[in-house]
């Protein structure tokens, strides 16, 4: 849910509290304001669930975004660590050949 939907909401349920208090001192009779009243409650409650209801849809899917991209973060990196050691081996594994060849003409020089 975004800042705009959360003063969405914010203002929407001020407008209602605001409709029901202006009720209870405007004039009529009291089954009637009762009515009034008990039916903006229940417009409201409707709202509020709808916009609690659309927030928890918000964070679960940002929750499971955050989740697939971890994972693909943890798998990215183990890929980068298999590269890096199979780089570091074949480094290792040149040098090696290349002192193995260094002795074997350092040995032909000395005859």
């Amino acid at each position: 849910m975004s800042v705009r939907d959360n003063g969405k909401a914010v203002g929407i349920l001020t407008l209602v509290t605001g409709a029901g208090i202006a009720l209870l001192f405007a004039p009529g009779s009291g089954e009637r304001t009762r009515r009034e009243i008990s039916l903006a409650a229940r417009k409201a409650g409707r709202r509020v669930k709808r916009a609690a209801r659309d927030f928890s849809d918000d964070v679960s899917g940002l929750v499971d975004g955050l989740e697939q991209g971890a994972g693909d973060l943890r798998e990215k990196g183990k890929e980068m660590a298999h590269d890096a050691k199979r780089g570091l081996r074949d480094t290792l594994e040149a040098g090696e050949e290349m002192l193995v060849k260094q002795k074997e003409r350092l040995a032909n020089i000395r005859g």
